[in-house]
């Protein structure tokens, strides 16, 4: 059939326009016209192929050969994009109506006739295509114009599509494919083009095209995938076989790639064209590995046809080499785009490639499971991490994934198909992940750990299935990697990845004894053996494993029973309780993760472990003592209250009561501390030699000091057969120049004895038989006066003490008179003090003495004492004047009568007098009583000098008061 004679006459105009634009323009618009008007004939059922391709001699004479010329060669733009539109539009009509049309053995010999015009044409397209989508020297491509561009690549996907779809059956095998040529040189122009044009539609448009190749031309697809994926991933054309990009070069080849581009539909897009050429790169029949490699030699008799290509050293198979290496990570890097669509694609895309490598390779379960593909295992660690993804719908779709592989693998046995396939890949699992997780990148970092927490999820639940023994692929030395991981990363100085460390612990308590094999290898790290031979001996290494430890043993919410027993409850009670971990007691890290350990165990232990009527206690024990540390610790680690609610929660499941509060912190009583306060002090002093002492800051130092605190002055008391000794080993040196014991340390012991006989009930009776112990041998010796700050707080922290003690003993006058010779000598030395709180403890201190020894005290004590006790009328403490008037009072009555005759009695009464006086009416009323006692002594000698001293006083009250009371006496009525 000829052309119209409207388009024979467009046709001619267009061929004698000889570049003049507005003769193009006019013949180019005729022909649209002409065109449009044959559409109806096309419709009718004519043959569509006599309208488009010309019978003639040449291709060159034809409309589409026309149209062709002038779009690739025309100087004038206008004239390239109409011809190019005129083009593409005929083109796709004539899909369009191939499509519909019925497929019958007359035009079955037609399309056979003409194809080959249509083939021809086609591959002098894919010349020009080629041509235009070329770089100039600038760099720029040979069109200029993104519109023309885009047209073009239309006009390819249309003719590809036409050439695709006429392969019905029963033509010749030839027309079943597109010419391979032609074909690989238009994938490289598209592949060119996808990779260096800025205009997001024509990536878009040129996406589809690929997809279309890929159904058509898979062959061709085949030969040119690493050009094809290089724009959908890695961003180079190029891939080097066996070499490896620095970080900066594969970083700057990935921002060139799609899946870089800002647009979120081109990045899914480029994700679903990667998926169509990695399907054709894929041999599914061993043809078609024939015709890829030219042989069949490597082929293997079991039909495992994708293992030698997947295998393939370095340079062999460049499409495999660039999946590993490039395209496989780029789809990593994909799972952390900020758009949710795009990861749901991947995720589908990731799926489908991994179905597809089962379908083809036909593992068995012992080759695929020891040695498995790295693009398999990789592609299960992105649905992982889809899985783990905070978008339901990306997770949703990842599990159904992994259903279906799970499925695939199992050959659709069991209920619960998603626990087949993690655990039978899990140790290669575990190798990707955990070189994802010490990435450089924070969010590569905390994705990797999540996605091992979902994986651990899986491998729990498959423990305790029907196959688990006999198809569980999880050694010990897989456990050994995930915890050191997990350790390392759980002292990252970013927290989101310290929290997902974290997370992913707990997932290793999903299973008893998934979580009793990671909980002993946990504990291997602490043991003192384990940790030298290890090199995991630093505070950081410890806290961190302490960290881990305790996110194990927590019960999750899900969870309804916890996995540990009495046996596991024993062992890691003493690892925590062990000095290899509470000498590290000046680390902050490593205290406040025993204390979150402490408490996972006590919240996770069943309380059917803490019933105590089997006598074994060793748990106990090893938890207070673990407790006794955390609280001995500084008050800046602000533990405390953290564990006084674990051991307030620990004494309610033991049943015995709880911490005992009077509203003073200082004042705290806990029970079941004095339950255990033998067996602990026990633990604490085992390592203390018979010559040891401790230095300051020293872990079991720190934990007596708690437990004395925290017992309860009562306690403490009872137990002085024990506590004594040791505290006599660290103050009875005192403050001798030859002593080695740390002054802090001499501080602290003083501050513990205080608190703890402050703390004893009045009526105990405990202390008595231990008062002169305490006296003698860590009272006086730390009274001497020595120079500086530090040795008058420890002279104060002693009389401290020694003023607690009086308070009690003072019914027990034995040990004062054994102890009053060494004592009152220091203590009239310590009356001159600068301090006036010190003289204020001197003169309360020496009242208890003269009140427990009425009439004992020595005349010469007598002469040694007063004149240190009158200076003190004149102190600048009000506060002290008072004071020493009552010890005044009772020294009188210390000693008989006789021993203050003479000047004695005579200046003491001066004294008293010149201070009744005193302004302070407190003062004058503390004077009088003490005078009152004088009478007693000397009633002349009183009423001789109160007269004398009536005259200069401003009021003559008191002194008329007080001789009153004398002549009472002196007359025999006193």
């Amino acid at each position: 059939m000829d052309y119209s004679n409207n388009i024979q006459v467009s046709l001619k105009d267009l061929a004698q326009s000889s570049g003049d634009r507005t003769k193009t323009m006019n013949a180019l618009r005729g022909l649209k016209r002409a065109l449009s008007s044959e559409k109806q004939v096309i419709q009718e059922g004519k043959s569509s192929f006599d309208l488009f391709i010309s019978h003639s001699d040449a291709v060159n004479n034809s409309i589409a050969a026309a149209l062709l010329e002038v779009a690739s060669s025309n100087d004038v733009e206008a004239c390239r994009e109409t011809s190019a539109s005129i083009l593409c539009e005929s083109v796709s009509t004539l899909v369009m109506l191939n499509s519909s049309c019925q497929k019958s053995d007359a035009n079955m010999l037609a399309v056979e006739q003409q194809l080959s015009c249509v083939v021809e044409f086609y591959e002098e397209f894919c010349s020009v295509f080629d041509l235009r989508f070329s770089s100039k020297r600038d760099g720029l491509f040979v069109e200029s114009s993104e519109e023309i561009r885009f047209v073009l690549i239309q006009i390819a996907h249309n003719l590809a599509q036409l050439l695709g779809t006429l392969s019905w059956s029963g033509i010749h095998d030839s027309l079943a494919v597109l010419p391979t040529a032609a074909t690989s040189t238009l994938c490289r122009s598209v592949a060119n083009a996808l990779l260096r044009d800025p205009y997001p539609e024509l990536k878009r448009e040129g996406c589809t095209l690929i997809k279309c190749l890929c159904k058509y031309a898979s062959k061709s697809v085949r030969m040119q995938a690493e050009s094809l994926l290089a724009p959908l991933a890695s961003g180079k054309i190029k891939y080097q076989g066996g070499s490896q990009m620095t970080r900066e070069e594969a970083e700057a080849s990935r921002k060139s790639s799609l899946l870089c581009h800002r647009h979120a539909k081109t990045r899914a897009i480029a994700i679903e064209t990667g998926l169509s050429v990695l399907e054709c790169s894929i041999y599914s029949t061993q043809e078609d590995l024939r015709d890829a490699d030219g042989s069949s030699d490597d082929i293997g008799n079991d039909g495992d046809l994708y293992r030698t290509p997947l295998h393939a050293k370095p340079g062999s198979s460049g499409a495999i080499q660039m999946i590993e290496t490039q395209v496989i990570p780029a789809w990593e890097e994909c799972m952390f785009d900020r758009v949710a669509s795009v990861r749901k694609t991947l995720v589908q895309a990731a799926g489908k490639l991994a179905v597809r490598l089962l379908q083809t390779q036909k593992y068995n379960l012992q080759c695929a499971t020891s040695d498995p593909p790295l693009i398999f295992t990789r592609l299960l660690v992105i649905l992982l991490m889809g899985a783990s993804d905070g978008v339901n719908d990306v997770q949703h779709i990842s599990l159904d994934q992994l259903t279906k592989l799970s499925k695939l693998w199992s050959k659709g046995d069991g209920n619960d198909a998603l626990n087949y396939i993690i655990p039978a890949f899990f140790p290669h699992i575990v190798e990707v992940l955990i070189q994802n997780a010490t990435d450089w990148k924070v969010d590569e970092r905390c994705k990797a750990l999540e996605s091992l927490g979902t994986a651990l999820k899986m491998l729990s639940s498959w423990f305790g299935s029907k196959d688990a023994s006999s198809q569980i692929i999880c050694s010990r030395e897989d456990l050994t990697k995930i915890i050191s991981t997990l350790c390392i990363c759980s002292q990252d100085d970013e927290s989101a990845v310290e929290m997902a460390a974290c997370n992913c612990a707990q997932k290793l308590s999903g299973n008893n004894e998934l979580a009793s094999f990671s909980a002993n290898i946990t504990l291997e790290r602490l043991r003192s053996d384990g940790r030298k031979s290890s090199g995991y001996s630093t505070p950081e290494h410890v806290s961190a494993t302490l960290l881990i430890l305790s996110n194990i043993m927590m019960i999750l919410p899900e969870e309804n029973s916890s996995w540990i027993d009495l046996d596991v409850l024993n062992e890691v009670s003493a690892v925590l309780s062990d000095r290899t971990v509470l000498d590290l007691a000046d680390h902050f890290s490593v205290m406040s993760a025993l204390s979150d350990a402490v408490k996972a165990l006590v919240e996770g232990c069943p309380e059917e472990h803490f019933d105590q009527s089997s006598g074994d206690e060793r748990f106990t024990v090893n938890i207070l003592r673990s407790s006794l540390q955390l609280l001995g610790c500084p008050a800046d680690f602000d533990l405390e209250e953290d564990v006084l609610d674990i051991i307030n929660l620990f004494s309610s499941a033991l049943l015995v009561g709880e911490i005992q509060n009077d509203g003073e912190e200082i004042l705290l009583e806990v029970p079941l501390l004095s339950c255990h306060f033998r067996e602990l002090l026990t633990s604490i002093t085992n390592n203390l030699g018979s010559d040891d002492v401790w230095v300051d800051k020293d872990p079991n130092l720190l934990a007596f000091e708690a437990l004395l605190r925290f017992s309860g002055g009562n306690t403490v008391c009872q137990h002085l057969d024990m506590v004594e000794p040791i505290l006599r080993r660290h103050l009875s040196d005192g403050m001798s120049e030859e002593s080695s014991i740390d002054h802090g340390v001499k501080m602290k012991m003083l501050g513990l004895v205080e608190s703890a006989i402050s703390g004893s009930s009045d009526q105990s009776k405990d202390i008595q038989p231990f008062a002169a112990k305490l006296i003698e041998n860590v009272i006086i010796p730390n009274l001497a006066w020595r120079a500086g700050g530090i040795a008058a707080g420890i002279r104060k922290l002693a009389l401290a003490c020694l003023f607690s003690l009086l308070r009690r003993t003072g019914q027990y006058p034995d040990c004062l008179f054994q102890t009053a010779p060494r004592l009152l000598p220091v203590l009239r030395t310590n009356i001159d003090d600068s301090d006036s709180s010190t003289r204020q403890l001197v003169c309360l201190c020496l009242a208890f003495i003269f009140q427990a020894i009425p009439g004992a005290l020595g005349e010469d004590a007598v002469h040694q004492l007063y004149p240190s006790l009158i200076k003190c009328l004149d102190d600048n403490s009000d506060e002290v004047r008072v004071i020493v008037c009552g010890t005044l009072a009772a020294f009188l009555k210390a000693s008989p009568s006789k021993s203050f005759h003479g000047t004695a009695i005579d200046v003491i009464v001066e004294q008293l007098l010149v201070h009744m006086d005193d302004p302070d009416k407190a003062i004058q009323k503390a004077v009088f009583d003490a005078l009152v006692v004088t009478l007693s002594i000397d009633c002349g000698v009183v009423i001789k000098q109160t007269e004398r001293a009536k005259l200069s006083h401003r009021s003559s009250k008191l002194c008329d008061e007080l001789l009153s009371r004398a002549r009472e006496i002196a007359q025999g009525n006193p």
